[in-house]
């Protein structure tokens, strides 16, 4: 089984990789930016929320690629 990931390279790789950057980048300015007017237990909570669910959703793609 080849696996899609592992056989991107060149530009198509390189432009993607700076694509999906500038996108985390830019929500991740607009989150933070959003948290930082919350209370610290309310930023707390929904970082600690936030961690969960990038958790499981990382190892669903986990789960998914080993199959």
């Amino acid at each position: 089984m080849k696996l899609w990931f592992l056989q991107l390279s060149g530009w198509p790789a390189f432009l993607t990789v700076v694509g999906l950057t500038a996108a985390f980048m830019l929500l991740a300015s607009v989150l933070l930016t959003k948290l930082g007017n919350r209370s610290l237990v309310q930023a707390l909570a929904i970082a600690a929320t936030a961690l969960v669910i990038l958790a499981l959703v990382g190892l669903a793609a986990l789960m998914m690629a080993s199959r």
